[in-house]
C-alpha cells in the first residue's frame, strides 16, 4: 500500500468580485499520453477536489501533450458554469505507477495546477483529512 502524506496548501482564487483563499489538498503529479508513443512527459500540481465527481486537466496541458479533445459538456464549477472537452491521459502521483483515466479539459482552471483529483479517483483510495494538524493523507 502507497501513502502520501502532505500539508494544505493556500491558494488565493477568484470568486465573484473578490479575492478568496482556499486550503487545498495540494501534491506533486506527472502526467502522459496514455496511447502509441509516449512522448512529453509533464511534471506539475494536482489538487484534490473531493465535491468534483470527474478529473480534469488544464486545455493547456492536453495541448502541451498533443491529447485528443472527444465531445463537449457543459459543467457547474466554483467559478460558474463551465464548457469542457474530455480526453484520455496517464496519470502518476508520488510514489505511485502511471494509472490510465478519462479526464475534462476546461480553461476555468487555475494556473497554478494542472489537475484536479476528483471522486472518480479518489473511489479507489482512503482519503484522510485532518484539519486540526491542517493536513492530508491518500492510502492507495
Amino acid at each position: 500500500m502507497t501513502t502520501i502524506r502532505s500539508q494544505l496548501t493556500t491558494l488565493s482564487a477568484p470568486l465573484g468580485d473578490e479575492l478568496v483563499s482556499f486550503e487545498y489538498a495540494l501534491m506533486n503529479v506527472r502526467l502522459r499520453k496514455p496511447f502509441g508513443p509516449k512522448g512529453k512527459m509533464i511534471e506539475g500540481r494536482a489538487v484534490i477536489d473531493t465535491a468534483a465527481h470527474l478529473s480534469a486537466i488544464r486545455l493547456d496541458v492536453a495541448q502541451e501533450l498533443d491529447l485528443p479533445l472527444h465531445g463537449q459538456v457543459t459543467m457547474s464549477t466554483a467559478q460558474g458554469p463551465g464548457d469542457f472537452s474530455r480526453a484520455h491521459i496517464s496519470y502518476a502521483l508520488p510514489g505511485c505507477a502511471f494509472a490510465d483515466t478519462t479526464v475534462l479539459v476546461g480553461s476555468q482552471m487555475l494556473q497554478e495546477i494542472e489537475m484536479i483529483i476528483g471522486t472518480d479517483i479518489l473511489s479507489s483510495c482512503v482519503f484522510e483529512y485532518n484539519g486540526q494538524e491542517k493536513c492530508f493523507t491518500l492510502h492507495f
